[in-house]
């Protein structure tokens, strides 16, 4: 799933929008959730329309708190990659097996 980066302050405000305005959801369609984004419009639409206001309201208080949380991905996919051209480099004999293990274990580090 090739995704642009999602920039976690524009998804609080919408979240938190989304709490205070009748329709929610407007997060999801943001973030690329377009399932999720029309299940918060139908309940918003309908006597249910509360628990949409308040999961909003939660998730726009989890983004403000967790900014990292939607950038992991991104870091994840480009540490992956950097793996991947490891083991080209690895297979066409430019870097010995040590090297390898030593600069994959290095951006495995970055992860944590």
């Amino acid at each position: 799933m090739d995704q642009k980066p999602r920039s976690p302050l524009v998804t609080a405000l919408l979240a938190g929008a989304g709490a205070l305005l009748p329709l929610s959801g407007w997060h999801k369609f943001y973030l690329g959730q377009y399932g999720w984004g029309l299940v918060y419009l139908g309940l918003s639409c309908s006597p249910l329309a509360l628990i949409p206001q308040v999961a909003s309201a939660l998730e726009a208080l989890w983004y403000f708190l967790t900014p990292r949380r939607l950038e992991y991905g991104e870091a994840v996919q480009g540490i992956t990659a950097g793996i991947r051209e490891l083991d080209r480099l690895r297979a066409e004999g430019l870097i010995t097996e040590l090297e390898f293990e030593q600069k994959r274990r290095h951006l495995l580090e970055q992860i944590h």
